[in-house]
């Protein structure tokens, strides 16, 4: 996956990230992310139809372009389990930009 770029606010963004797996037989996904500020949040995600990837669609409380941390480049990491521990991939990035600069 290239670097993804979105502008806060993002409330109802998707992040569709491939995670290069088949995923037959999965019980379960995240998208495990590490803010600019250094604050890691993990978002529940789910499978995009019979493909290897997964999304997650952002909330309004999610990236807040207000909130000290918030903007700037995230490191993103999936995470993908059938039915054992959680498997993680590689991380790659996401860009994240205020509206208004």
């Amino acid at each position: 996956m290239a670097t993804q770029e979105i502008v806060a606010p993002a409330e109802g963004v998707t992040l569709d990230v491939d995670t290069g797996l088949d995923l037959t037989g999965l019980t379960s996904a995240v998208i495990a992310a590490r803010r600019p500020g250094g604050s890691e949040v993990v978002w529940s995600a789910t499978r995009v139809g019979v493909t290897s990837r997964i999304a997650y669609t952002l909330t309004a409380t999610d990236i807040q372009p207000g909130r000290e941390g918030d903007i700037g480049v995230y490191t993103i990491v999936t995470g993908v389990a059938f039915g054992g521990a959680i498997i993680y991939g590689k991380p790659d990035l996401l860009s994240v930009t205020k509206k208004f600069g």
